[in-house]
């Protein structure tokens, strides 16, 4: 009954994002700084709704590869649009990888437990704090979004979750 309600919802997220919704979708690097901006000035409750929809809606979001000397790595998968951007997402310490190849279910079951009762506070890192890529890399070259648990032993529940490179 549970996977059937998840495809279900997923189908529908799919189908409204790739008919009428892509004018929503943050595709550009200033659109992403924008986006992390105004995430600052939100309440927790409010954080958590805005990256959850983010997260969801970047499911139909491809971002293109691209390496130091700006060339370019296209390779077209399904009926995504093409971004630039995705902000890195640490919680509890942890990186949760969302890249092009994650699994939209996954990502759903990440957007089911974002709530309040796991995370005590978020912290935004802008895109260009040096100190921010330094610590965690060309990842955090579109910001980042650290999120602190409640309690630690919650972690176990995300790490579950498997958001790990798929390469």
């Amino acid at each position: 009954m549970i996977n059937i309600s998840r495809l279900i919802l997923i189908l529908c997220l799919s189908f409204s994002s790739v008919f009428g919704q892509t004018q929503n979708l943050i595709l550009t690097r200033e659109q992403n700084n924008k986006w992390l901006d105004s995430l600052k000035t939100l309440h927790l409750d409010q954080q958590l709704l805005t990256i959850k929809d983010r997260l969801l809606a970047d499911t139909n979001v491809f971002v293109r590869q691209s390496y130091p000397d700006n060339i370019r790595v296209v390779d077209q998968i399904g009926i995504r649009v093409y971004g630039e951007a995705k902000p890195m997402i640490i919680i509890g310490g942890s990186p949760m990888i969302i890249d092009n190849k994650t699994e939209i279910s996954k990502i759903f079951d990440l957007t089911k437990i974002l709530s309040k009762e796991y995370i005590k506070s978020v912290n935004i890192l802008n895109p260009n704090d040096p100190a921010s890529t330094a610590i965690y890399g060309r990842s955090a070259l579109d910001g980042t979004i650290v999120m602190v648990l409640t309690h630690k032993k919650y972690l176990k529940k995300f790490k579950q979750l498997k958001l790990r490179a798929n390469y």
